[in-house]
């Protein structure tokens, strides 16, 4: 099964893609202009509604080299750096606008409760970023 996020993301949402073996596939428009169509198969969950007036580092960019430099503001700047951190150096190549690695906090258990309680069983999981896409 395959769902295709763009009308539930572009009425708003931010979100992550967890990947694991669930039989469902998750795909959004990414990468600006370019029209990327990526697919992830793994659990969506929404985080938070998009801020459109906050700066995305990612904007109108795909298959830009994996940096932690650009996901880490991107982090900051939507508030999400409590719960996600950059992958220090990742063999996923398909980052840019809608569609960004990172990972979820690593959080001891007696510290977990930083994590909203869907996240915690998840800490240290890869995740792709996803949110409205700017095309």
């Amino acid at each position: 099964m395959k769902i295709e996020l763009w009308d539930t993301i572009e009425s708003g949402l931010l979100g992550i893609i967890v990947p694991m073996k669930t039989g469902v596939t998750w795909s959004n428009q990414a990468g600006g202009f370019a029209c990327c169509h990526p697919e992830l198969e793994g659990i969506y969950i929404p985080l938070r509604t998009w801020d459109d007036t906050k700066i995305d580092p990612f904007y109108d960019t795909w298959g830009q080299p994996y940096s932690p430099a650009p996901v880490r503001a991107l982090l900051l700047n939507f508030g999400l750096d409590q719960w996600l951190e950059p992958i220090p150096s990742s063999e996923h190549k398909t980052n840019g606008e809608a569609w960004v690695w990172a990972k979820i906090k690593e959080i001891p258990t007696d510290d977990n409760w930083l994590l909203p309680e869907i996240l915690r069983p998840l800490s240290g999981t890869p995740c792709v970023i996803t949110y409205p896409n700017s095309d």
